[in-house]
C-alpha cells in the first residue's frame, strides 16, 4: 500500500509543477504591465526622462518583488544582458529588446537610451521657454515608446519641428547618430543561459514566500478559502451521510412507488441549476415579508472575516444562521447525485455471485447489504468525491454571489470584474491543486477498498 501511495504522489508532484509553470506564465502574459495588474496605484513619474522614470518605477516594483527574475534561469540571445529584468518600465524594456535584436549588440542600445534620457532632461528644463509647446508632451511620449528604428526617426523629426530651438540641433543630431548605429545584423549569435537561483518571482510565488505580506494574492484569498471550505465541507459531509442512506433505502424499495417518487424528486433536484435553487431558497426564507422568512436566517450576507478581530470559529458562530441556506443549496445538489449513484451501484452489486453465495450461507440481509454490498458499491461515490473538491470552488461562485458570502467564489467574481490577474492565478492554481488532490485521494481509497488496484491485478 505504501509503495502504491508513493507512486501516485510522485506522479502528482510533476503534474502540479507543470500546471504551476503554465498558470504563472499565463498570468505574466495577461497584462503588458505586471505592476498595474497587481492593484498598484497608477504611478506618476517626476519626469519623462527614461532613467528617472525607471528609477521611480523600480521603487514601486520592488514593493511587489517585480525586480526579481521571472524564473530560475533564462535563455536569451547573447546580445541581451543578464540584468534585463531590472530594466523598467516595461515599454522601455521592450524597446531596448527590439533594438538589441536588431543590431545584435547591447552597447549601441544602451548608448541610445542614455542619449535619449539626456535629451529629454534638457528639453524639460527649458519647456516653459519654448515658443511652440503645443503637442510637445505627445510627441515626446511617442518618441519614448517608439519600438522600431523608422518610427523613432519619424517621432524624433516631429519633436524637433515642435521644439524649433536652434541650440538643441546638436542633441537631436547626436540622437540620430545613435539611432543610425543600430545597424541590422544577420543573426543573434549563440543563445546564452543565465542562472538566477531560487530568488525569482516564480519560486517566491510558488512557495508563498511573500504570501503573508498584506496585499499579496495569497493574502487576499486565504481567509476567503476558509469560508468556502466550511460551507462546502458541511454540504459534502451531510450529502454523503444522507445520500448513502437514501441510496440504500431506495434499493430496498425498488420497483415500488416510493422508489419511483424518490428518483423523480432526486433527478429534479439534480438537474435544476444551483442558481435556481439558490434564488428560490433566498426568496422563500431570506426575504422579509415573503414566503417563510425566518429571523434565525435573518436575510443574506455575512460579515467579513477578519482574523485580527476574531477567530474563525467565533466568526462562524456569529454568522451560522446566514450560512444555512448556502449549505442547504449545495447539500440538495450533492445529495441527489450521491443517492442516485449509490442506488445504481448497489443494484449492480446485489446481483454479483459473492452476494448470492452470502445468501446461500444464510447471512442476514443487514450483514449482506452493509458489510458485503455497500463497500463495493462505494466506488462510484469515491469517483464523485474526487470531482467535488475542485467543484467546491467553481460551484461557490454562484452560491456565494447570491447569498453575498465573502468566500472564495465571491473573491473570484471580484477578481474577474476588476482584472486582478494575480488573484485569478492563485485561484486557478488552487483549483488545480484540489483537482490533483481529489484524484490522489480517489486512487488511495480505491486501493484501500480493493487490493486488486494496488497490486495491479486486472479487474
Amino acid at each position: 500500500m505504501r509503495r502504491y501511495i508513493l507512486q501516485r504522489v510522485l506522479l502528482a508532484i510533476p503534474t502540479l509543477l507543470i500546471i504551476s509553470v503554465v498558470v504563472f506564465w499565463l498570468g505574466q502574459r495577461a497584462s503588458a504591465d505586471p505592476l498595474s495588474m497587481r492593484g498598484a496605484v497608477a504611478y506618476t513619474a517626476p519626469s519623462m526622462d527614461p532613467l528617472l522614470e525607471a528609477d521611480h518605477y523600480r521603487r514601486q516594483a520592488q514593493s511587489f518583488h517585480l525586480d526579481k527574475p521571472l524564473f530560475y534561469f533564462s535563455v536569451l540571445p547573447d546580445c541581451y544582458p543578464d540584468s534585463l529584468h531590472l530594466i523598467f518600465p516595461y515599454h522601455r524594456r521592450e524597446r531596448m529588446e527590439y533594438f538589441a535584436r536588431l543590431c545584435g549588440a547591447w552597447g549601441p542600445v544602451a548608448a541610445y537610451d542614455r542619449q535619449l534620457s539626456k535629451l529629454v532632461r534638457q528639453l524639460e528644463l527649458v519647456y516653459d521657454t519654448l515658443e511652440r509647446p503645443v503637442g510637445f508632451n505627445s510627441a515626446l511620449s511617442d518618441l519614448l515608446k517608439a519600438s522600431d528604428q523608422n518610427t523613432a526617426l519619424e517621432r524624433l523629426d516631429s519633436l524637433a519641428g515642435i521644439v524649433g530651438v536652434q541650440e538643441f540641433e546638436k542633441q537631436f543630431d547626436t540622437l540620430r547618430v545613435c539611432l543610425g548605429a543600430l545597424v541590422p545584423m544577420s543573426g543573434w549569435g549563440m543563445p546564452k543561459v543565465y542562472w538566477y537561483g531560487l530568488d525569482n518571482q516564480y519560486h517566491n510565488w510558488l512557495t508563498g514566500k511573500f504570501a503573508r505580506e498584506r496585499g499579496s494574492s495569497w493574502d487576499r484569498i486565504r481567509y476567503s478559502l476558509r469560508v468556502t471550505l466550511l460551507i462546502n465541507g458541511l454540504a459534502i459531509l451531510l450529502a454523503l451521510f444522507a445520500g448513502i442512506l437514501l441510496g440504500v433505502w431506495m434499493t430496498q424499495m425498488r420497483v415500488r412507488w416510493l422508489d419511483r417518487l424518490s428518483r423523480t424528486v432526486l433527478v429534479s433536484s439534480y438537474v435544476i441549476p444551483v442558481i435556481v435553487t439558490a434564488c428560490v431558497l433566498r426568496y422563500l426564507f431570506a426575504t422579509s415579508g415573503h414566503g417563510f422568512y425566518s429571523s434565525t436566517i435573518g436575510g443574506v450576507g455575512t460579515s467579513l472575516y477578519d482574523p485580527a478581530r476574531q477567530s474563525f470559529f467565533d466568526w462562524a458562530w456569529a454568522n451560522w444562521g446566514r450560512l444555512i441556506l448556502p449549505v442547504v443549496t449545495l447539500w440538495l445538489h450533492y445529495t441527489a447525485l450521491i443517492a442516485l449513484q449509490m442506488r445504481a451501484g448497489l443494484l449492480g452489486v446485489m446481483g454479483a455471485e459473492y452476494i448470492r453465495t452470502a445468501r446461500a450461507r444464510g447471512l442476514s440481509s443487514w450483514r449482506i447489504r452493509w458489510v458485503h454490498a455497500v463497500p463495493n458499491a462505494l466506488f462510484p461515490i469515491i469517483s464523485i468525491m474526487g470531482g467535488l473538491l475542485p467543484g467546491a470552488v467553481s460551484g461557490s461562485i454562484i452560491t456565494e454571489s447570491i447569498f453575498n458570502i465573502n468566500g472564495l467564489g465571491h473573491a473570484t467574481v471580484d477578481a474577474v470584474l476588476t482584472g486582478d490577474y494575480p488573484v485569478m492565478m492563485s485561484i486557478v492554481l488552487l483549483t488545480s491543486v484540489l483537482t490533483i488532490t481529489g484524484n490522489l485521494l480517489v486512487d488511495i481509497l480505491y486501493a484501500w477498498l480493493d487490493p486488486r488496484v494496488r497490486l495491479g491485478v486486472s479487474i
